[in-house]
């Protein structure tokens, strides 16, 4: 591990939500010491006025609320349009579409394909900074593509592990030297089962490799949170409604906290309630939230390939999401006087095909679940005729994408079951070894 740096004469601090522990030295904190995972850590940042550094559209220019250097990142540009035709089609004088994909004719780029672009991002710039350890994540495909992509363009050392059934995802721009990320893929597997092997990985080689951290990291959370202020320098102000597809629900807490930061540096709005939309019939969230509780039923294994077998977007399924701990899920849905839904296969269908409508849109499933959620919230009442709506589109344009930026599909490393993890152990090691070398040999040409 580097030393400890102190954050650029503390520009930003670490504050635990619920003992309150701070410190001003990130040390890549992912969970509080005296409450581990119970509770999120939170960035509290000396500038607690907005100030863009350049164009409101780019990545960057949110540097001050970025618990990194984004001048380091790819240039990555978002966009929030007015969506008056579609609008009017619902009987809402006020709907905006916040574009976090690949759509080049409302000059939103993000080349993954998707906002988890923005937490890959975010993510891999933190463990640079923070330690010499190579990053090892899991994913249902978005995350694994991102970072995927994040690698290859920034020749960045990393170790994804996805299910199989992610392998056509799996394509990026290509990579300028062969260097990148190691790609494992898991036969006849689901997404535990790459939590499961990232989680044995780095018990084996923890003085090696770090895990993310998943919701829990302040770089994740913070870099998917631009979208929303992105969206409050288009609307003039905080909207009254957000709308977002949710797996994890980490984009959804990260879209409060944004909104929290803006109305806390002076911003008029809001407050800005949470609609997170999950897709039936994989929704543990929702079926906590209408009972009441705190807490997600566990589901079995089997049960978990079963409901993800009739999933429309089963990049949405997740069976362990951090509905409970302080300053989840839950808790920022009910400050938000929010709420949680769940949308039918043919609803989310009927979601992408209206959003299709709209010039230069070309939605992914879980934009298609986002838009279903605003229809099931007309239906109950919970937005109204003179609100402010956003619907955040968390991904789209890949075709697009796949043809513009000329990608290729990702070499896959290593292909193996889950269960053989001691195969996988000695093909990590080798790339961890060869990773060093390159890095040693870079270090000594500089």
């Amino acid at each position: 591990m580097t030393e400890p740096r102190h954050n650029r004469a503390s520009r930003y601090r670490l504050a635990c939500l619920q003992c309150g522990w701070e410190t001003d030295r990130d040390r890549h904190d992912i969970h509080c010491p005296k409450c581990g995972k119970a509770s999120f850590l939170q960035t509290r940042y000396e500038k607690r006025c907005l100030e863009l550094a350049g164009n409101p559209g780019t990545f960057a220019a949110y540097k001050d609320w970025l618990p990194f250097d984004a001048t380091k990142a790819p240039e990555m540009t978002i966009c929030c349009v007015r969506a008056d035709d579609l609008g009017r089609e619902l009987g809402l004088k006020e709907l905006w579409l916040l574009l976090s994909g690949y759509f080049p004719r409302h000059e939103a780029c993000l080349t993954g394909g998707t906002f988890k672009m923005l937490e890959a991002t975010g993510v891999m710039l933190r463990v640079c900074e923070c330690s010499s350890k190579t990053l090892v994540i899991s994913s249902a495909g978005n995350a694994g593509v991102a970072a995927l992509e994040m690698g290859a363009r920034a020749c960045m050392d990393a170790v994804v592990v996805v299910p199989e059934s992610a392998r056509k995802q799996m394509m990026t721009t290509p990579c300028p030297d062969g260097r990148g990320p190691m790609l494992i893929l898991l036969k006849e597997s689901a997404y535990p089962d790459a939590i499961a092997m990232v989680g044995r990985l780095q018990e084996c080689f923890e003085d090696r490799l770090v895990r993310e951290g998943g919701a829990w990291n302040i770089a994740r959370r913070d870099s998917m949170g631009v979208p929303v202020l992105r969206a409050a320098q288009a609307m003039g102000g905080i909207p009254d409604h957000y709308f977002q597809a949710v797996g994890s629900g980490t984009g959804g807490v990260a879209a409060f906290e944004a909104a929290q930061r803006l109305r806390d540096g002076g911003w008029s709005g809001g407050p800005m309630r949470l609609h997170l939309v999950q897709n039936q019939p994989f929704t543990p969230m929702v079926d906590a939230w209408d009972s009441g509780s705190r807490e997600v039923r566990k589901m079995e294994r089997s049960e978990i390939l079963d409901r993800l077998s009739r999933t429309f977007s089963n990049v949405l399924a997740n069976a362990d999401p951090p509905y409970g701990v302080a300053g989840g899920v839950y808790d920022v849905v009910t400050r938000s006087g929010g709420e949680l839904l769940a949308v039918s296969n043919d609803e989310a269908r009927k979601g992408c095909a209206m959003l299709a409508q709209v010039p230069g849109v070309d939605p992914c499933p879980e934009a298609g679940v986002a838009m279903a959620g605003l229809f099931e919230a007309l239906k109950r009442g919970t937005v109204a005729e003179n609100d402010r709506i956003v619907v955040h589109l968390t991904g789209g344009g890949w075709d697009a994408s796949v043809r513009d930026l000329d990608k290729e599909p990702y070499p896959v490393s290593l292909s193996i079951y889950p269960e053989e993890f001691e195969l996988a152990a000695r093909h990590v090691e080798r790339y961890l070894d060869r990773c060093r070398r390159e890095r040693e040999a870079s270090s000594q040409a500089g």
